[in-house]
């Protein structure tokens, strides 16, 4: 796989500019078709059918345009409610890094003589004498790493809500900076939301905040951009995007910088790809896509680092939507050839195992922040959302409006999605999570937004400098 870097911008808070497209000589007519079309080479003009398109170029049903040489299909189940959005989840930790344990102080009681166990991994170093006291406390911060083959020295990282000082630099809990973003010590937690708004046609993507302030239109080189999805750590955010002047045939998986501005492509080949999710950790991706010659979707799991990518799951029908909220389990919508049902597999690829049974489920799937309960559209002569506890198995409708697929604020007490009625088309709105009352409208005399995705942390404000 090869990645690539490129700088991109956006528009400052409140800025809301138009889309310019240069569509010229497009159409063809109606009974026009193959030689007949009157759109010129290399315009990416709108089509429906092959007979739009002008010789040479073929009508990509994903993008709804004329792209040259042939486009792709996007095989995903893309409903007008987005399934790749970060319901936040939690940072699983893992193991000590390089030798150095990233831990404070040991669990274990009494220690009565020379220390030769392991800790998380094989420890090769050996301690300077004998251990004839008792620890001082316990550890209460996970290992971020790989096996520990040295001394133990590293501090913790600060737990923002504990009442300990993790990371022992004096300052605990909210006194520390480390916990400034942390929704914890945030006086007012207004998070940002990401989301798609449909203009003349194609996918653009804002960012808006929950108190209906700053809209900005997301401006970088795209054509089009879709699915935006916050990390868990707040720090990057994963988007779909196709950029046809720079070379590109079909779409492709972009990671933004939120720290300094650039946006790395991942080059994966997919001849379509849709709806990425993050790792609890904020270090890898899922996304559903199709190499070429496959006949449907599978789950992909790309290294957010090296760009390695390794397939899942695989299944003639397709696989969609996949999720990943805690531990190393991915949560996916397979097709069983028209009926939809939730599976889950591992990071491994181990044999998906079914979690539901005629579901009837919509689009995709997602999670309450605390991972304890799965969210999806069921329809029955309508669409409304049901929650799944994950434990038990029980189910409760939580919305009986015509509403998409919801993200949730990092401390549950908001979801934001998208909600059919209003004056024209799909508006982004705020609701209560456990009644699903309307708290806020967010976007009015829109023609349709989706696919929304919440902040994880509090932002004062996104450094929409940085990415200049």
């Amino acid at each position: 796989m090869k990645l690539t870097t490129v700088s991109t911008n956006l528009a400052r808070a409140g800025a809301v500019l138009s889309l310019s497209l240069a569509l010229s000589a497009c159409g063809g007519g109606e009974g026009s078709g193959g030689g007949g079309s009157t759109c010129e080479p290399g315009t990416f003009c709108p089509c429906a059918t092959e007979t739009d398109c002008p010789t040479g170029e073929t009508c990509s049903p994903a993008v709804g345009i004329c792209v040259p040489g042939g486009g792709e299909t996007d095989a995903g189940m893309d409903t007008g409610m987005d399934t790749g959005e970060d319901t936040g989840g939690e940072d699983t930790g893992g193991e000590d890094t390089g030798g150095e344990d990233t831990g404070g102080e040991d669990t274990g009681g009494e220690d009565t003589g020379e220390d030769t166990g392991e800790d998380t991994g094989e420890d090769t170093g050996e301690d300077a004498g004998e251990d004839t006291g008792e620890d001082a406390g316990e550890d209460t911060g996970e290992d971020t790493g790989d096996p520990d083959t040295g001394v133990d020295v590293g501090p913790d990282p600060e737990i923002c809500d504990d009442g300990i000082d993790n990371d022992e630099d004096t300052l605990a809990d909210c006194d520390d900076p480390d916990c400034e973003s942390d929704i914890a010590c945030a006086e007012d937690y207004t998070p940002w939301i990401a989301f798609t708004n449909v203009e003349d046609g194609l996918d653009v993507i804002y960012f808006i905040r929950a108190d209906g302030e700053g809209l900005t239109r997301y401006e970088n080189d795209d054509l089009l951009s879709r699915s935006p999805v916050f990390s868990p750590d707040g720090s990057m955010l994963a988007y779909i995007g196709y950029a046809p002047d720079a070379g590109e045939s079909s779409l492709n998986l972009r990671v933004v910088d939120l720290g300094d501005g650039t946006v790395t492509t991942f080059d994966t080949g997919f001849v379509s790809v849709a709806n990425p999710a993050w790792s609890p950790d904020s270090a890898s991706l899922v996304v559903e896509g199709r190499e070429d010659g496959d006949p449907a979707n599978s789950i992909f799991l790309i290294d957010i680092d090296s760009g390695d990518t390794e397939a899942l799951t695989t299944n003639p029908n397709g696989d969609s939507g996949p999720k990943w909220c805690e531990g190393d389990t991915i949560t996916f919508v397979r097709n069983l050839g028209g009926l939809f049902d939730v599976f889950e597999t591992d990071t491994a690829g181990s044999m998906p195992v079914s979690i539901t049974s005629g579901s009837s489920i919509v689009g995709g799937i997602t999670f309450t922040p605390d991972c304890s309960n799965m969210v999806y559209a069921r329809s029955s002569g309508s669409v409304f959302l049901v929650s799944v506890d994950t434990t038990s198995g029980a189910e409760s409708i939580i919305c009986n409006e015509e509403d998409g697929l919801p993200s949730y604020f990092a401390d549950g007490s908001q979801m934001a999605l998208t909600r059919r009625g209003f004056d024209t088309g799909t508006e982004l709105v705020l609701v209560d999570a456990d009644s699903c009352e309307l708290v806020r409208r967010l976007t009015r005399d829109e023609v349709l937004n989706q696919a929304p995705s919440v902040s994880p942390v509090h932002y004062e404000d996104i450094d929409l400098s940085v990415l200049e």
